[in-house]
């Protein structure tokens, strides 16, 4: 998984002037982790990206699991702030060249 991440983050500071890889490829990490994902395949996107579909109302179950999940860490902002949704697109992209 981290060797995914990194090419990932180095992707993310060739294309995205914002600053934001490191954020966002953490962002990625902290949601395979909330969902228990250690490894990178076809079916492992979909899985993230129904969960983040899932993120996106603020009153589901996944959601407040997911608040729950990184309350505990200390990383609410990467939920709160929108960087899971924003990383999971970029990595739709990524995953996809």
């Amino acid at each position: 998984m981290e060797i995914v991440l990194e090419k990932f983050e180095d992707y993310l500071r060739n294309g995205i002037p914002s600053g934001k890889a490191r954020s966002y490829r953490l962002a990625i990490r902290y949601l395979c982790e909330f969902i228990s994902i250690d490894i990178f395949d076809k079916n492992t996107l979909d899985v993230i990206n129904n969960t983040c579909d899932k993120l996106r109302d603020y009153d589901s179950y996944i959601y407040k699991k997911c608040l729950d999940f990184l309350q505990r860490r200390g990383q609410t902002s990467y939920l709160l702030k929108g960087w899971i949704n924003a990383a999971v697109n970029h990595f739709n992209v990524f995953i996809n060249i």
